[in-house]
């Protein structure tokens, strides 16, 4: 695997009127090229999962909040 994943998973929930994102895990292509693997730090327990591309490759104005314990 790169060392650059492809995706990153976030778990996000407000807080305050503010949405709160915390890095849950990551995503890269499999060496076939059919699929992904998936690597998890935490596993969200309710409002599941967001998939994003790296904060290096995105291209909108999405702030991303890490969170207290996050990874």
């Amino acid at each position: 695997m790169p060392n650059t994943p492809t995706y990153l998973l976030y778990h996000g929930k407000d807080k305050t009127g503010k949405k709160i994102w915390t890095r849950i895990g990551a995503v890269w292509p499999s060496k076939n090229g059919k699929g992904f693997n998936i690597t998890w730090e935490y596993v969200p327990l309710g409002d599941g999962v967001t998939v994003m591309l790296p904060h290096d490759q995105q291209h909108d104005n999405i702030q991303i909040i890490p969170d207290e314990q996050a990874a």
